[in-house]
């Protein structure tokens, strides 16, 4: 699964606008995945403009 590093995020948006599953929101300016909804695609990790890690 993708994670998002809540500290590093910059709040640009961009991987709640690439979520096909809408699995990721906004919460006081940091994106939060939502594990039930996520269908792990990556696709949020490709378009975050911060390094991420995985697993």
């Amino acid at each position: 699964m993708p994670w998002i590093l809540e500290k590093e995020c910059i709040a640009c948006k961009k991987c709640v606008k690439r979520c096909p599953a809408d699995a990721i929101s906004m919460s006081k300016g940091k994106a939060i995945i939502d594990g039930h909804m996520c269908i792990y695609c990556g696709k949020c990790v490709k378009v975050c403009p911060v390094h991420y890690t995985e697993g």
